[in-house]
Protein backbone atom coordinates (compact mmCIF):
# COMPACT_ATOMS: atom_id res chain seq x y z
CA UNK A 1 0.00 0.00 0.00
CA UNK A 2 0.85 3.16 -0.81
CA UNK A 3 1.95 5.82 1.98
CA UNK A 4 0.90 9.79 0.98
CA UNK A 5 1.73 12.55 3.19
CA UNK A 6 -1.44 14.59 4.14
CA UNK A 7 -0.22 17.62 2.23
CA UNK A 8 -0.47 14.93 -0.93
CA UNK A 9 -4.32 14.07 0.03
CA UNK A 10 -5.59 17.12 0.48
CA UNK A 11 -4.13 18.41 -2.68
CA UNK A 12 -5.66 15.38 -4.38
CA UNK A 13 -8.92 15.62 -2.52
CA UNK A 14 -9.42 19.24 -2.68
CA UNK A 15 -10.46 19.74 -6.43
CA UNK A 16 -13.06 17.08 -5.79
CA UNK A 17 -13.98 18.15 -2.62
CA UNK A 18 -15.05 22.09 -3.92
CA UNK A 19 -17.35 20.55 -6.63
CA UNK A 20 -20.11 18.94 -5.18
CA UNK A 21 -23.22 16.84 -6.41
CA UNK A 22 -25.61 20.13 -7.82
CA UNK A 23 -29.22 20.05 -7.33
CA UNK A 24 -29.74 18.82 -11.06
CA UNK A 25 -27.50 15.92 -10.93
CA UNK A 26 -29.62 15.05 -7.05
CA UNK A 27 -32.89 14.80 -8.87
CA UNK A 28 -31.37 12.27 -12.07
CA UNK A 29 -29.82 9.84 -9.24
CA UNK A 30 -33.15 10.50 -6.99
CA UNK A 31 -36.16 11.83 -8.28
CA UNK A 32 -38.08 13.79 -5.86
CA UNK A 33 -41.15 12.46 -4.52
CA UNK A 34 -43.61 14.95 -5.04
CA UNK A 35 -42.97 14.19 -8.82
CA UNK A 36 -45.44 10.73 -8.26
CA UNK A 37 -48.49 13.70 -8.39
CA UNK A 38 -49.53 13.41 -4.65
CA UNK A 39 -50.11 16.90 -3.46
CA UNK A 40 -46.68 18.36 -1.19
CA UNK A 41 -46.21 21.44 0.55
CA UNK A 42 -43.19 23.71 -0.61
CA UNK A 43 -40.86 25.24 1.99
CA UNK A 44 -38.44 28.28 1.54
CA UNK A 45 -35.62 29.11 4.13
CA UNK A 46 -32.36 30.82 4.04
CA UNK A 47 -29.23 30.24 5.91
CA UNK A 48 -27.55 33.34 6.07
CA UNK A 49 -23.87 32.83 5.82
CA UNK A 50 -22.42 36.22 7.15
CA UNK A 51 -20.92 38.20 4.64
CA UNK A 52 -20.47 35.43 2.31
CA UNK A 53 -24.07 35.80 1.51
CA UNK A 54 -27.36 33.72 1.89
CA UNK A 55 -27.90 30.00 0.79
CA UNK A 56 -31.47 29.51 -0.12
CA UNK A 57 -33.07 25.84 0.36
CA UNK A 58 -36.27 24.62 -0.96
CA UNK A 59 -37.22 21.62 0.56
CA UNK A 60 -40.61 19.54 0.48
CA UNK A 61 -41.91 19.71 3.57
CA UNK A 62 -44.62 16.82 2.96
CA UNK A 63 -42.12 14.29 1.75
CA UNK A 64 -38.99 15.61 3.93
CA UNK A 65 -36.44 15.77 1.15
CA UNK A 66 -34.61 18.64 0.03
CA UNK A 67 -35.55 19.32 -3.45
CA UNK A 68 -32.95 22.54 -4.42
CA UNK A 69 -30.61 25.10 -3.10
CA UNK A 70 -28.29 27.70 -4.70
CA UNK A 71 -26.09 30.20 -3.03
CA UNK A 72 -26.67 33.71 -3.85
CA UNK A 73 -25.24 37.72 -2.71
CA UNK A 74 -28.70 38.26 -0.94
CA UNK A 75 -32.27 36.98 -0.54
CA UNK A 76 -33.52 38.86 -3.08
CA UNK A 77 -36.62 38.59 -5.28
CA UNK A 78 -34.60 37.79 -8.58
CA UNK A 79 -32.62 35.13 -6.86
CA UNK A 80 -36.02 33.60 -5.70
CA UNK A 81 -37.46 33.82 -8.89
CA UNK A 82 -34.85 32.50 -10.70
CA UNK A 83 -34.62 29.38 -8.59
CA UNK A 84 -38.36 29.09 -8.83
CA UNK A 85 -38.10 29.18 -12.91
CA UNK A 86 -35.86 26.51 -13.10
CA UNK A 87 -37.73 24.36 -10.68
CA UNK A 88 -40.80 24.98 -12.75
CA UNK A 89 -39.05 23.60 -15.86
CA UNK A 90 -39.32 19.90 -13.99
CA UNK A 91 -42.22 20.87 -11.68
CA UNK A 92 -44.48 22.35 -14.46
CA UNK A 93 -47.16 19.41 -14.08
CA UNK A 94 -46.78 18.96 -10.15
CA UNK A 95 -46.42 22.36 -8.75
CA UNK A 96 -46.94 22.13 -5.36
CA UNK A 97 -50.38 22.33 -3.24
CA UNK A 98 -49.10 25.63 -0.94
CA UNK A 99 -46.15 26.93 0.54
CA UNK A 100 -44.30 27.70 3.82
CA UNK A 101 -41.79 30.47 4.76
CA UNK A 102 -40.34 33.11 6.95
CA UNK A 103 -42.53 35.22 4.64
CA UNK A 104 -39.72 37.90 3.51
CA UNK A 105 -40.92 39.93 0.99
CA UNK A 106 -38.24 38.45 -1.25
CA UNK A 107 -39.82 34.63 -1.02
CA UNK A 108 -43.68 36.26 -0.88
CA UNK A 109 -43.57 38.43 -4.24
CA UNK A 110 -41.47 35.94 -5.64
CA UNK A 111 -44.20 33.29 -5.76
CA UNK A 112 -46.77 35.60 -6.94
CA UNK A 113 -44.97 36.91 -9.57
CA UNK A 114 -43.83 32.97 -10.39
CA UNK A 115 -47.55 31.83 -10.32
CA UNK A 116 -48.70 34.77 -12.23
CA UNK A 117 -50.81 33.34 -15.55
CA UNK A 118 -50.84 29.66 -14.21
CA UNK A 119 -54.53 28.05 -13.68
CA UNK A 120 -53.99 28.09 -9.99
CA UNK A 121 -57.34 28.44 -8.57
CA UNK A 122 -56.30 28.03 -4.42
CA UNK A 123 -52.47 28.36 -3.45
CA UNK A 124 -52.04 28.83 0.31
CA UNK A 125 -48.72 30.56 1.76
CA UNK A 126 -48.71 30.16 5.17
CA UNK A 127 -46.45 32.10 7.31
CA UNK A 128 -43.78 30.36 9.47
CA UNK A 129 -45.64 30.59 13.42
CA UNK A 130 -41.93 29.52 14.84
CA UNK A 131 -40.17 33.19 12.81
CA UNK A 132 -43.48 34.99 14.18
CA UNK A 133 -42.40 34.04 17.73
CA UNK A 134 -39.23 34.87 17.00
CA UNK A 135 -39.95 38.09 16.01
CA UNK A 136 -41.92 39.06 19.24
CA UNK A 137 -39.21 37.90 21.23
CA UNK A 138 -36.79 40.10 19.82
CA UNK A 139 -38.92 42.91 19.49
CA UNK A 140 -40.99 42.74 22.66
CA UNK A 141 -38.88 42.57 26.23
CA UNK A 142 -39.37 39.71 28.75
CA UNK A 143 -38.84 42.28 31.87
CA UNK A 144 -40.09 45.45 29.64
CA UNK A 145 -41.20 48.52 32.62
CA UNK A 146 -44.21 48.90 30.27
CA UNK A 147 -47.14 46.80 31.20
CA UNK A 148 -48.49 46.43 27.85
CA UNK A 149 -45.10 45.40 26.36
CA UNK A 150 -45.12 41.98 28.51
CA UNK A 151 -49.39 41.98 27.88
CA UNK A 152 -48.92 41.88 24.05
CA UNK A 153 -45.89 39.44 23.76
CA UNK A 154 -47.59 37.10 26.28
CA UNK A 155 -50.23 37.06 24.02
CA UNK A 156 -47.55 36.68 20.54
CA UNK A 157 -45.64 33.60 22.13
CA UNK A 158 -49.11 31.09 22.15
CA UNK A 159 -49.53 31.64 18.49
CA UNK A 160 -47.79 28.24 17.76
CA UNK A 161 -50.11 26.36 20.47
CA UNK A 162 -53.41 27.45 18.03
CA UNK A 163 -54.99 24.43 16.79
CA UNK A 164 -58.62 24.72 16.19
CA UNK A 165 -60.55 27.96 14.55
CA UNK A 166 -62.14 28.39 18.09
CA UNK A 167 -58.77 28.87 19.63
CA UNK A 168 -57.99 31.68 16.57
CA UNK A 169 -60.83 33.25 17.38
CA UNK A 170 -59.92 33.86 20.99
CA UNK A 171 -56.43 34.58 19.88
CA UNK A 172 -57.87 37.34 17.61
CA UNK A 173 -60.50 38.75 20.43
CA UNK A 174 -57.23 38.69 23.36
CA UNK A 175 -55.74 40.99 20.38
CA UNK A 176 -58.88 43.52 20.38
CA UNK A 177 -58.53 43.45 24.12
CA UNK A 178 -55.03 44.79 24.48
CA UNK A 179 -55.42 47.60 21.71
CA UNK A 180 -59.06 48.73 23.62
CA UNK A 181 -56.55 48.70 26.85
CA UNK A 182 -52.94 49.79 25.57
CA UNK A 183 -53.37 51.19 21.89
CA UNK A 184 -52.51 54.73 22.86
CA UNK A 185 -49.03 53.20 23.49
CA UNK A 186 -48.80 52.69 19.43
CA UNK A 187 -49.47 56.64 18.69
CA UNK A 188 -47.76 57.66 21.41
CA UNK A 189 -44.94 60.49 19.85
CA UNK A 190 -42.08 61.76 21.37
CA UNK A 191 -40.37 65.39 20.55
CA UNK A 192 -36.51 65.79 20.50
CA UNK A 193 -34.51 69.07 19.56
CA UNK A 194 -32.24 68.78 16.81
CA UNK A 195 -28.54 68.82 18.12
CA UNK A 196 -26.70 72.35 17.16
CA UNK A 197 -29.66 73.73 15.61
CA UNK A 198 -33.41 74.66 16.82
CA UNK A 199 -35.81 72.63 14.93
CA UNK A 200 -38.00 70.45 16.33
CA UNK A 201 -38.89 66.52 15.19
CA UNK A 202 -40.93 63.84 16.60
CA UNK A 203 -41.28 60.16 16.02
CA UNK A 204 -42.94 57.38 17.72
CA UNK A 205 -42.21 56.52 21.36
CA UNK A 206 -43.09 52.78 21.53
CA UNK A 207 -41.24 51.90 18.25
CA UNK A 208 -41.11 47.96 19.48
CA UNK A 209 -44.25 47.77 20.22
CA UNK A 210 -45.34 49.02 16.89
CA UNK A 211 -43.23 46.24 15.32
CA UNK A 212 -44.56 43.60 17.55
CA UNK A 213 -48.33 44.75 17.01
CA UNK A 214 -47.82 45.00 13.32
CA UNK A 215 -45.99 41.52 13.44
CA UNK A 216 -49.29 39.86 14.53
CA UNK A 217 -52.02 41.90 13.05
CA UNK A 218 -50.41 42.62 9.45
CA UNK A 219 -52.38 40.45 7.11
CA UNK A 220 -53.51 37.98 9.49
CA UNK A 221 -54.90 35.32 6.79
CA UNK A 222 -51.38 33.91 5.88
CA UNK A 223 -51.12 33.32 9.57
CA UNK A 224 -53.62 30.86 9.90
CA UNK A 225 -53.98 29.32 6.51
CA UNK A 226 -53.01 25.65 8.10
CA UNK A 227 -56.76 25.90 9.87
CA UNK A 228 -58.44 25.75 6.51
CA UNK A 229 -55.67 23.76 4.37
CA UNK A 230 -54.63 20.43 6.95
CA UNK A 231 -51.72 19.75 4.02
CA UNK A 232 -49.87 23.14 5.16
CA UNK A 233 -47.98 23.41 8.45
CA UNK A 234 -48.14 25.93 10.65
CA UNK A 235 -44.18 26.08 10.99
CA UNK A 236 -41.42 25.51 8.86
CA UNK A 237 -39.29 23.56 11.48
CA UNK A 238 -38.71 20.53 9.08
CA UNK A 239 -36.29 23.44 7.33
CA UNK A 240 -35.32 24.14 10.79
CA UNK A 241 -33.70 21.24 11.37
CA UNK A 242 -31.96 20.79 8.33
CA UNK A 243 -30.45 24.63 8.97
CA UNK A 244 -29.22 23.51 12.17
CA UNK A 245 -27.03 20.95 10.69
CA UNK A 246 -25.99 23.96 8.17
CA UNK A 247 -23.54 25.59 10.64
CA UNK A 248 -20.20 27.25 9.62
CA UNK A 249 -17.51 25.53 10.63
CA UNK A 250 -14.93 27.86 11.58
CA UNK A 251 -11.26 28.06 9.93
CA UNK A 252 -12.43 27.03 6.89
CA UNK A 253 -12.30 29.17 4.10
CA UNK A 254 -15.66 30.84 2.40
CA UNK A 255 -14.84 27.94 -0.44
CA UNK A 256 -14.89 25.15 1.53
CA UNK A 257 -17.35 26.28 3.35
CA UNK A 258 -20.08 26.56 0.78
CA UNK A 259 -19.08 23.59 -0.60
CA UNK A 260 -19.45 21.82 2.50
CA UNK A 261 -22.87 23.49 3.39
CA UNK A 262 -24.18 21.61 -0.50
CA UNK A 263 -21.98 18.36 0.26
CA UNK A 264 -24.27 17.70 3.83
CA UNK A 265 -27.57 19.37 1.43
CA UNK A 266 -26.62 16.54 -1.08
CA UNK A 267 -25.99 13.42 1.36
CA UNK A 268 -29.51 14.40 3.06
CA UNK A 269 -30.98 12.59 0.62
CA UNK A 270 -29.17 9.24 1.42
CA UNK A 271 -31.45 7.06 3.49
CA UNK A 272 -28.28 4.33 3.51
CA UNK A 273 -25.53 3.05 2.09
CA UNK A 274 -26.36 1.51 -1.13
CA UNK A 275 -27.75 5.18 -1.58
CA UNK A 276 -24.55 7.10 -0.46
CA UNK A 277 -22.65 4.46 -2.55
CA UNK A 278 -24.99 5.54 -5.55
CA UNK A 279 -24.27 9.34 -5.13
CA UNK A 280 -20.88 8.69 -5.19
CA UNK A 281 -20.33 6.79 -8.55
CA UNK A 282 -22.74 8.83 -10.22
CA UNK A 283 -20.93 12.57 -9.18
CA UNK A 284 -17.61 10.79 -10.16
CA UNK A 285 -18.99 9.85 -13.56
CA UNK A 286 -20.19 13.89 -13.78
CA UNK A 287 -16.90 15.15 -12.29
CA UNK A 288 -14.75 13.45 -14.04
CA UNK A 289 -13.80 15.24 -17.58
CA UNK A 290 -14.93 13.31 -20.75
CA UNK A 291 -11.96 11.43 -22.46
CA UNK A 292 -10.56 12.49 -25.47
CA UNK A 293 -9.50 9.80 -28.21
CA UNK A 294 -6.78 10.91 -30.88
CA UNK A 295 -7.27 9.75 -34.24
CA UNK A 296 -3.90 7.02 -35.87
CA UNK A 297 -2.61 8.95 -38.87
Amino acid sequence: MVSLSRQTLSKQFTPLFLNPPTPELLWKIFPPTCLEGSPWVLGFDGKWLKRYGVLLIYRDVTNHEIIWWSRVPWESVAAVTRDLERLGIILSEVLPYGTISDWKPGIVEAMATYLQGRDVVVFPQQRCLVHVEREVKRRLALHSPIEGTRALREIGLVITKLKTFADRDRWLFRLLLWHSEYGELLIERSTFEESGTQKRHWQYTHKNIRAGWRILTHDTECLFQYLDHPLVPSTNNSLEGVNSHLDRIRGLPPTHNDALLCWKLAFSRTNNNEDKHKLWVSWIEAFRPPKTTTLAT
